[in-house]
């Protein structure tokens, strides 16, 4: 079959958004077909890249201010994307541009993968048109997708192992900084400026959204447990952080620990909140598990010394590398050596 009567054929996706209540991992899988996988145009500085990707992560909530930590490393990056062919390409102005759209060996090489329905992400919006007009393929821009070819520029080298060129210093095919590590590094008072990027960064940005990930987690069942005691025991937690709820469930478990009380800290319990734990405990002998409530006090306390840990050193690498043209030499120290010894 030739190439213009393959272009003639309907490849047309679903539209671009899931229906009203599509939000569940499975539900969007169903929704987009083939096993939730899309394909991944990536332009190289030599020529261009096609990738499966798990795209249900672009339609879930705040996919924004997720997707750019599955590409902190290579391993982390391999159990969602793979890389499916990649060519180099002598002139690739003529790969791909208005006037003549998409050439031979471009389309030949999308045409060859892609499968019927099956979205295609494109790293800019004039790549979508002239596709989407040139060969009859649905293509998906937008600002999630933005994260992945992020993500892409920042593990090339290890994800296209062929790609031996550099992309220049000024390049401006890609964004510089994820808008999800941004939101992240904001929202734990840091101010990040693009050239600020290096390998040191986005790592402890990671270990920094991995703290968050575990409290977060744990919320859920945390939270579920503030009406049961406001109900069962008049005791109201409602403003309680996950630390002092982690620490008022092993007391409610019956386990002898010292309970610092206070008032210097939102973390500290009164001497009446202590009594009133202390008191309904019988209540709660068969409700609740001792050894889920111990690994959930350990793993918050945990988090919560990594992450003050990580937090110093952001200070003093951002702070190192506003005072420096070179910031890749500053902050020299591996994320992972700065972790505290916790059990």
């Amino acid at each position: 079959m030739g190439r213009n009567a393959r272009r003639r054929q309907s490849r047309r996706a679903p539209p671009d958004q899931p229906p009203d209540g599509y939000s569940s991992r499975r539900e969007l899988t169903r929704w987009m077909g083939h096993g939730g996988a899309i394909l991944v145009l990536f332009e190289t500085p030599s020529g261009f890249a096609l990738f499966n990707f798990y795209g249900v992560s672009l339609y879930l909530p705040d996919a924004l201010e997720n997707i750019w930590v599955d590409f902190n490393s290579k391993s982390r990056a391999n159990e969602v994307i793979w890389l499916a062919d990649f060519k180099i390409f002598k002139d690739k102005a003529s790969a791909i541009n208005n006037e003549t759209g998409v050439n031979d060996q471009l389309a030949g090489m999308i045409e060859k993968i892609i499968l019927p329905g099956q979205k295609l992400a494109v790293g800019n919006e004039n790549y979508r048109n002239i596709i989407e007009k040139d060969l009859g393929i649905y293509c998906l821009y937008n600002e999630a997708v933005l994260e992945v070819m992020w993500g892409l520029k920042n593990l090339m080298k290890s994800l296209v192992p062929e790609e031996n060129s550099d992309f220049p210093t000024n390049d401006d095919h890609y964004p510089q900084m994820s808008q999800g590590m941004k939101m992240l590094l904001h929202r734990n008072g840091f101010v990040v400026e693009p050239e600020m990027v290096n390998e040191n960064l986005i790592e402890m940005s990671a270990l920094l959204y991995d703290c968050d990930f575990v409290v977060v987690k744990h919320n859920e069942f945390l939270r579920l447990m503030a009406p049961i005691l406001m109900d069962e025991s008049n005791i109201n937690c409602e403003n309680w952080g996950s630390k002092k709820m982690a620490i008022a469930l092993l007391v409610l478990c019956s386990l002898d620990m010292e309970v610092k009380t206070g008032d210097s800290t939102e973390e500290m319990f009164s001497e009446t909140e202590v009594m009133k734990l202390r008191d309904a405990a019988p209540q709660y002998k068969d409700k609740l598990d001792k050894r889920s409530c111990l690994k959930i006090y350990k793993q918050i306390l945990w988090v919560s010394k990594v992450k003050s840990k990580v937090k110093s050193q952001l200070s003093l690498f951002i702070g190192a590398t506003k005072e420096t043209d070179e910031g890749d030499h500053a902050g020299s120290e591996k994320p992972s050596e700065l972790l505290p010894e916790v059990v």
